[in-house]
């Protein structure tokens, strides 16, 4: 668990003139949820329904409690490819309210500021996240690796590219708020969101047939504004789960090193990978064994049998793929740098 915050995180009321403004930034969808209210429709009509909706907003922020008819989900099946008949060639959308919408686009505007205000997301996990994108990480790990190898006794780095299964589907409720306490959404605001998380239902709609409404019990709400941002609170703590170098994008995640002697390179990554592993168990969350990979990127003259050297987590054996580089380092840049992959 991550050292708590002195700070605290407040929910205070929001004025008529936030309210539209809020709604000018929802996506003009026309797709709807159960209570058949669109993106489109909300904003058009906001003026009309401007007062009692900035109550009901309001009112919520207030006593912690986000109202029941939010919290339902209308789950649609979309057709992705091959047999129709099979249940796992469809991707399902859920579709959330609209005033949800609009409710959770006012508090995820305020946990954002609070968030950054205070310096508390992992510098290195570049998801969801304003003014980041896929390439920061990956060029993150090639300068690292270009500065590795270029030092007097050349490194190699081993990187295990971690992949997660359903991680969005699986958080625990109870961690996720106990997390947010720490980083100081306490008192009123950690009640908002555990009456957030809560009691939530959903139901599927295909072809005009709907199903029984369930309950859902783990995970963070598919298709919401606030579901991005609570995983990367989830994971935040990350960073500190072992002693090697973590890059995260949402819930990709990759864990390096580097070392002049591959023996203890591999050492090394073994007792790195094993702490993460330790966080992942301790946090509820599942590597997905056959879409995990390592990789060692190395200077193309560096031969190495991996053969001899295992990367082991859990009860099973992660598989690897060489990757070489060329190019030469100089007053702290890289120039010139290729990278081969050899599949094995």
């Amino acid at each position: 668990m991550p050292k708590s915050l002195l700070h605290s995180f407040f929910l205070g009321p929001v004025a008529p003139s936030d309210v539209v403004n809020f709604s000018k930034k929802l996506k003009p969808k026309t797709s709807f949820g159960h209570d058949q209210i669109s993106n489109k429709l909300l904003k058009e009509t906001i003026e009309n329904v401007l007062e009692p909706i900035t109550h009901i907003i309001n009112q919520s922020l207030l006593s912690g409690v986000v109202p029941s008819d939010m919290k339902i989900a209308k789950v649609i099946p979309i057709h992705k490819s091959s047999d129709a008949s099979i249940l796992k060639n469809y991707r399902p959308v859920s579709l959330l309210p609209s005033f949800s919408k609009l409710l959770e686009k006012i508090v995820y505007d305020k946990l954002m500021k609070f968030l950054q205000t205070n310096n508390i997301l992992y510098k290195h996990q570049y998801g969801f996240r304003p003014k980041h994108s896929t390439i920061h990480p990956i060029m993150h790990l090639l300068n690292h690796c270009a500065y590795a190898s270029s030092k007097p006794d050349t490194e190699s780095t081993l990187a295990v590219l971690c992949d997660l299964s359903k991680a969005f589907d699986v958080i625990s409720h109870d961690i996720l708020l106990r997390k947010l306490n720490t980083y100081g959404v306490r008192g009123i605001a950690n009640d908002w969101f555990r009456s957030y998380l809560s009691d939530r239902h959903q139901y599927v709609e295909m072809e005009g047939n709907r199903s029984g409404i369930l309950p859902i019990k783990i995970g963070v709400p598919q298709g919401s504004i606030l579901g991005p941002l609570l995983y990367l609170i989830y994971v935040n703590d990350i960073g500190n789960s072992c002693k090697g170098n973590v890059l995260s994008f949402a819930d990709d995640t990759t864990l390096y090193s580097s070392h002049s002697n591959i023996e203890q390179l591999f050492a090394n990554a073994n007792k790195h990978i094993n702490d993460l592993y330790q966080w992942f168990c301790a946090n509820r969350l599942s590597l997905n064994a056959n879409k995990t990979k390592y990789i060692v990127i190395r200077q193309k003259h560096m031969k190495y049998d991996l053969n001899k050297y295992t990367i082991y987590t859990g009860c099973w054996n992660v598989h690897y793929v060489w990757l070489y580089m060329t190019g030469y380092y100089h007053h702290n840049k890289f120039y010139h740098l290729s990278l081969c992959w050899l599949l094995h």
